[in-house]
């Protein structure tokens, strides 16, 4: 199903409705990819000042109707920026873009510590990144609560909110607004964990909405995990060891240790358990294909929480079968196939679904 695809110029006016397809995809905490083809040969929209790099694009899903006439449901918007690759063939002219979080890239820290809490330090990385120029991006909605820490900003905005989103297991975004003008705005936004439990299932078979579930079992297993901070001397350095005792019992002893860039004990501590709650047991992935079914579609963004039922993947109980909640880490839209490329995260204990009640 054709979507809706706003072109805005770099200070974020819009200037043109283009008519194509795309495929885009949204990541968690990370980049997301747009693409769509335009013809080449007497078509109005496709010109330079339209296509320009740095021009921003918005798409939005435009929902189906079921046998009855109901709406189904709308996948969330799409805000990102046209950059390279442009490929061109006779006739055709592919065009990519990159979700919003890629401004971020694109903007280098100027090498200057930050104290203060996860969503303190996010707050300078936003007011460093506006002193470029450019685009300006807001401060959306921060999440302030966190262990201090330390941060040495000499990366870009982007490479340094992953960095701080991976240590202390919060995430980040930027959203969009527009105004009455229809004049664009980006804010970045830090929570303390994305996403909403959406009390929803996906279960194959003839009336499921979903297909080919493929898991996953990978990463290295860590049950006793020596946790140290960045200090210069070993007497003012801080050590916290935590270890988890069910995962030694079904995997044996496995260690290792891990710098944290933190100040104080708690923190430290918070961090070690952290650590051990994600590695203690090997990472499961499942990939799966979500359907137009129902209102499904609705409920699909990055960071929500889904029950999926499975009876042809995985280990449950000692049988085949997969029973888990999960965490939506990745999805890939396609206008023509209208499917929904699902990654998912198993929630574990150090991310269960008390964390969205």
């Amino acid at each position: 199903m054709p979507s809706r695809v706003t072109i805005f110029n770099h200070y974020g006016s819009p200037i043109a409705e283009l008519n194509t397809s795309t495929t885009r995809s949204w990541i968690l905490n990370d980049v997301g990819r747009c693409q769509f083809n335009l013809a080449t040969f007497n078509n109005p929209s496709c010109t330079r000042t339209i296509l320009q790099y740095g021009n921003f694009v918005l798409v939005q899903h435009i929902p189906t109707r079921d046998g009855a006439g109901n709406i189904r449901g709308t996948l969330p918007p799409w805000i990102g920026v046209i950059m390279p690759p442009q490929e061109w063939s006779y006739g055709i002219v592919t065009v990519t873009a990159y979700s919003a979080e890629y401004v971020m890239a694109l903007r280098p820290m100027p090498y200057v510590f930050s104290t203060g809490t996860a969503g303190q330090v996010f707050t300078d990385l936003v007011r460093f990144s506006n002193d470029l120029g450019g685009f300006p991006v807001q401060t959306g909605q921060v999440y302030q609560y966190s262990a201090i820490t330390e941060q040495n900003l000499r990366l870009s905005a982007y490479e340094e909110a992953l960095s701080m989103s991976r240590w202390f297991s919060q995430d980040w975004d930027i959203t969009y607004q527009q105004t009455t003008g229809n004049q664009l705005s980006l804010f970045a936004n830090w929570y303390s964990q994305k996403g909403v439990n959406v009390n929803a299932v996906f279960s194959e078979g003839i009336h499921g909405n979903m297909k080919l579930p493929r898991l996953t079992e990978q990463g290295s297993i860590a049950n006793t995990v020596y946790g140290y901070n960045l200090a210069n001397s070993s007497s003012s350095r801080l050590q916290s060891v935590k270890y988890d005792y069910l995962s030694q019992g079904d995997y044996g002893v496995w260690g290792v240790n891990q710098a944290f860039n933190l100040e104080t004990q708690g923190g430290l501590d918070a961090a070690t358990q952290s650590y051990i709650n994600e590695h203690a047991r090997p990472t499961i992935t499942l990939e799966l294909v979500a359907l137009d079914e129902g209102d499904t579609f609705s409920k699909l963004a990055t960071g929500n929480i889904w029950k999926v039922v499975l009876n042809s993947v995985g280990f449950t109980g000692g049988r085949i079968g997969f029973n888990s909640s999960v965490r939506l880490t990745g999805m890939e839209y396609d206008d023509y196939t209208n499917e929904v490329r699902l990654s998912t995260q198993i929630l574990t204990s150090g991310l269960t679904e008390s964390n969205y009640a």
